[in-house]
Parts: structure tokens; C-alpha cells; sequence
């Protein structure tokens, strides 16, 4: 989900819960479209916020701007998006309460972490697994609190519900580990910070529902947690509660996971292993595939999101593609999401974007921002997550109000 997060400027129902796993209602349908009129990114909307990062969780959205202030909007029923009005969806920005200049964000299912720029962690929202790492798990709370012993982080990761973090080459995993995603080869949940064995130097992190999943200096990947799907990568689908090498990749710059599936971008290709049966592998196929392959059509990509069931990369001449499931909107191309479900196998163009510099996937919507910082999102909207005062779902790119 990204879920990923590197320092700022370098992811219920179906898949609008974001790597929501076997919680996921696939019978749910898609959101009704809206008769209003989609905004174009032409517009000034959104345009003076200068965002620098985003961070996007599952139905909810947050950004960092150029100053380091934290914004989030959408559903903030558990506290998700900072803000003290829990319990209703924010449809459009709103500063994140009580927290300092930030540099790196990411979004959960139903929390948010930020890494602040002493490099310390601080998160908000749900916490009935621990996930915001305060040592109990006790009610949580949209007011952000940091991590005690937690330093030196350049970057974090979200889970369903569970966390992680990397500092000084070692990853740090907390929440929920029911299916060892936090790789301290136990199933304990952790509701502080558990050191991940046998990673060093590692320079990415990703987390996908249940599992988690570190690039080494070098290139390889390692990969821990649910693996029903094949989402870890081995060439199995045993679960692991420790790290396990992915097989077929080498090269990995960065990488994200979804509802059981993953995908890593080289210098010269993007590969996808995991669950395929929303095409969210990318590569035409249906079915299920524990090993990498290549994303056919996608070379050079300069950044990749894992959504639930979507999969997008941002490539080298400003424009973004997507795969996967589509129901509601989340590739951007303009689909009719009235109707039948929308799977694309293979990737499709993102509508009317020209110039993406960041790209972040979430449950069942999308987001990217302009090389000006402006901010466009598109996709599933049920809880104003598009931020662009609650449109309705949105199957092109729409500017996120300042």
C-alpha cells in the first residue's frame, strides 16, 4: 500500500480498503458515478498548496507541503487524517493537529505515520493492534504522538495494520503479526518497535495488507508475512515470519505491495509477483504468480504505487500508467464506472497528466503530484479521499483543493 514513504522531494470494502486482505468484500459495487463535472487539472485548484510528498492510506489521503506541514483529508472515522473531528470525512485538506515540519508520510488502513525532521516517528489513528507503536493498545487517537526509541528514520512503510520503518540499514516492524509480517519470526502483534533480523544495509522499504518487504544494498529483496498469494516473492506460498529472497529480480531501486501482490521497480523495467486475478500483475495474465516478471510496456520508470487491486508507475516523460482493477476509477483512464467492474491486464495511460513527479496509490484511489506541487487524484471518493470537495468517484484526474 503505499504505504511506502521515503523522506519527502526523493497505500472495508473491496479494494477501497487498501490491502484490506480477507476483510475485503468483493461483492461490494462500485461507487454510483457523479453527474458533476470533473475538474481538469488545467485548473488552479490545488496549485498553490506545493506539496512535496504524499502518503496515502486507504481511504484516506495526506500530503506533505513544500513548508513541511502535514495535510490529510478523507475519512478520519478512527482518527486517520490528524484531525480532532472523528468520526466524519474531510473532503479537503486540513493541517494535521499538534505535529511539527515533517519530511515523509504514509498511510494504513485505518492509521498514518510521519517521520519529523529529527528523524524520529510519530503516527495517529486506530491502535487496537498496536500499530501506532506507543507500547499499548490501548484506543488510539487522531492526535500524533512519536515512537520512543525510534531514530535515525529515512523512511516508513504502512501495513493493513502494522508499520515499519528504516533507519541506519535495519528495519523496524510494530502492529499486527498474525501472519509474521513483522519478521521477528514470531505471530506476536508488537505494540512497539521490533528490530527485523538479518536485514542490514537496507535502503527501501514496502508493505502490502499482511506483509512487508526490504531492498538490500545491491538490489535484492526480502520479503516476510502472508504469502497465500505468492506475494513474498519465493517461489511458494507458505507463510514466512522471517525474511525470505525474492526470486526473478535483481537491481531494485523501490518497491510497494498490495492485497497480496508486489511490485519492484530496476533502473530499466517494473516486475509484479503475487495475486493476478484483477490483472494486477500487469502482464495480461489472470492468475496467481510467485515468482517476478516484468510489467510488459514499462521501462524506466521513474516511481511506482501499489494500490489493493491496482498497480501504477510514473515514467520518465511526466505521464503515469496503471493496471488492475479500475471499479472505481483508480487507473484514470477515462473508464465508464457505471457499469460492469473495469480490469485492465496490461497498463493503461492516466489521463490528461503530463507532468507527474510523485505518484501514491490507496485502497481504491490514486494520486499524483505536478513538478509545480500541485496535487491531482482520482478514483473511489466515498470518504472525500480525492479531495476536491467530495465530487463523487472520478475515473480521470482531479485537482485536490488547496
Amino acid at each position: 500500500m503505499l504505504a511506502l514513504a521515503l523522506l519527502a522531494g526523493c497505500g472495508s470494502d473491496d479494494d477501497a480498503t487498501r490491502d484490506a486482505g480477507p476483510t475485503v468484500d468483493a461483492s461490494a459495487p462500485p461507487d454510483a458515478p457523479t453527474t458533476d463535472a470533473a475538474a481538469s487539472p488545467d485548473d488552479d485548484a490545488g496549485a498553490g498548496a506545493g506539496y512535496a510528498s504524499l502518503g496515502l492510506g486507504y481511504r484516506h489521503s495526506c500530503a506533505i507541503t513544500t513548508g513541511g506541514t502535514a495535510q490529510c483529508w478523507g475519512s478520519n472515522a478512527l482518527g486517520q487524517a490528524g484531525l480532532p473531528e472523528t468520526g466524519a470525512a474531510v473532503s479537503t485538506p486540513a493541517d494535521v493537529q499538534e505535529l511539527g515540519a515533517v519530511v515523509a508520510i504514509a498511510g494504513g488502513e485505518d492509521h498514518s505515520c510521519a517521520v519529523l525532521e529529527d528523524g524520529s516517528v510519530a503516527c495517529w489513528g486506530e491502535n487496537s493492534d498496536g500499530q501506532l507503536g506507543r507500547g499499548t493498545t490501548s484506543v488510539g487517537s487522531s492526535v500524533p504522538a512519536t515512537i520512543a526509541g525510534l531514530t535515525g528514520v529515512t523512511a516508513i512503510a504502512l501495513g493493513a495494520s502494522h508499520s515499519c520503518a528504516l533507519a541506519g540499514g535495519a528495519v523496524h516492524c510494530w502492529g499486527a503479526n498474525g501472519f509474521g509480517q513483522l519478521g521477528d519470526a514470531t505471530t506476536t502483534d508488537r505494540a512497539a518497535p521490533v528490530t527485523v533480523p538479518g536485514i542490514s544495509g537496507a535502503i527501501a522499504i514496502g508493505a502490502g495488507d499482511y506483509h512487508s518487504c526490504a531492498v538490500l544494498a545491491g538490489g535484492g529483496v526480502r520479503c516476510w508475512g502472508l504469502n497465500t498469494d505468492g506475494q513474498l516473492g519465493d517461489g511458494t506460498t507458505e507463510n514466512r515470519t522471517a525474511p525470505v529472497e525474492v526470486t526473478g529480480v535483481t537491481g531494485v531501486l523501490e518497491l510497494d505491495g498490495g492485497q497480496g501482490f508486489t511490485c519492484a521497480r530496476t533502473a530499466t523495467s517494473v516486475s509484479c509477483w503475487g495475486a493476478g486475478d484483477a490483472g494486477q500483475l500487469g502482464d495480461g495474465s489472470s492468475g496467481d504468480r510467485p515468482t517476478a516478471a516484468p510489467v510488459p510496456g514499462i521501462t524506466g520508470a521513474l516511481g511506482i504505487a501499489a494500490g489493493s487491486r491496482h498497480a501504477c508507475a510514473r515514467l520518465a516523460d511526466g505521464t503515469a500508467r496503471c493496471w488492475g482493477y479500475g471499479a472505481r476509477g483508480q487507473l484514470g483512464d477515462g473508464s465508464d464506472i457505471s457499469g460492469l467492474p473495469v480490469i485492465r491486464r496490461t497498463p493503461v495511460s492516466v489521463m490528461d497528466l503530463d507532468d507527474v513527479a510523485v505518484i501514491a496509490a490507496g485502497g481504491s484511489h490514486t494520486c499524483a503530484l505536478g513538478a509545480s506541487g500541485a496535487a491531482y487524484c482520482w478514483g473511489d471518493d466515498a470518504a472525500g479521499q480525492l479531495g476536491d470537495e467530495a465530487s463523487g468517484a472520478q475515473s480521470t484526474p482531479v485537482a485536490v483543493e488547496p
